[in-house]
């Protein structure tokens, strides 16, 4: 009961807590600019298209662009149908209906690209300067030991203050529960996300329309590209912007975060992904009850 939230829970305490104090903040002010950036570039691309091909700019934005964009279905779908149903009418319960399927389907092509990411960058290949950072988010510039993890602990008490909260015996404890527990519990959440949360048969009403896919599996592709190429242009790695920022927009929340991490292979990149899902989806939200006045 609960095991997903214990899980992400243990892989975001050993993520920032096993992380050098002047990377986390380095790129916890740099993630701004690709986060507002992809959120603008996929509202407006998706709009544009769909009333190009004849979807419909409203329908395009709001029942595509946002619930893809906007922090899974707890966070995001749910309080946006009661957004909906309040300023659109009708009710909240059918727009959940609604909602959902762009989220699952966005789901699976979001872990489909992180699988893509790892297998291009898992031998350590550059294709340009800045592009894999191997795990790491940040380019900087500086002493790389202010920047490298810190070993593995022997079993020795330290009473060091690292980031001047904990002691670096808690935070050493707490980085090798974070390695226990992603190298052997990963594997069966995963078969349990895949048989619990996947609801294939929402899915068929919808997809009979070629061009609710192709918005879909748009807006996917952009959120990766632009969210990486937004963050190459603030010092940090193409791959691993792409994957914090892009497919953290684009998956289902908690759940697909877990996903998508384990499919990329960056489990450190957890605390970011989830900045992404839930900064992010509450941005999208408040941008949402903006725009239905203007679209309705």
């Amino acid at each position: 009961m609960g095991f997903i939230d214990f899980y992400v829970a243990s892989l975001i305490a050993g993520s920032i807590l096993g992380m050098p104090r002047a990377l986390l903040l380095k790129a916890g002010a740099r993630i701004a600019v690709p986060l507002l950036g992809t959120i603008a570039v996929v509202f407006i691309t998706l709009g544009l298209i769909g009333a190009a091909l004849g979807y419909g700019l409203r329908e395009s934005v709001l029942f595509v662009a946002a619930p893809i964009m906007g922090g899974g279905v707890g966070a995001g779908v749910v309080p946006m149908s009661q957004i909906y149903e309040s300023q659109m009418g009708g009710e909240a319960s059918s727009y959940v209906a609604t909602l959902i399927p762009a989220v699952i389907i966005a789901n699976v092509l979001t872990i489909f690209c992180a699988g893509i990411f790892n297998g291009i960058t898992y031998k350590g290949q550059q294709f340009f300067v800045g592009f894999n950072g191997n795990g790491q988010i940040v380019r900087v510039a500086g002493k790389a030991e202010d920047f490298s993890g810190k070993p593995k602990p022997t079993g020795g008490i330290f009473n060091v203050l690292i980031i001047g909260l904990l002691p670096e015996s808690f935070e050493d404890a707490v980085s090798t529960w974070f390695g226990f527990v992603s190298g052997t519990l990963t594997p069966a959440l995963l078969v349990g996300i895949s048989i619990t949360f996947f609801e294939f048969d929402e899915l068929g009403a919808l997809l009979s329309d070629w061009r609710y896919p192709v918005l879909v599996l748009l807006a996917v592709v952009v959120a990766v590209v632009v969210s990486g190429a937004l963050g190459w242009l603030v010092k940090m790695y193409y791959v691993e912007t792409s994957i914090a920022v892009g497919m953290g927009m684009t998956d289902m929340g908690g759940t697909g975060d877990v996903a998508v991490v384990s499919a990329a292979n960056r489990l450190e990149l957890m605390p970011f992904l989830q900045v992404s899902s839930r900064i992010g989806g509450a941005l999208v939200l408040l941008l949402v009850s903006l725009l239905i006045p203007v679209l309705n």
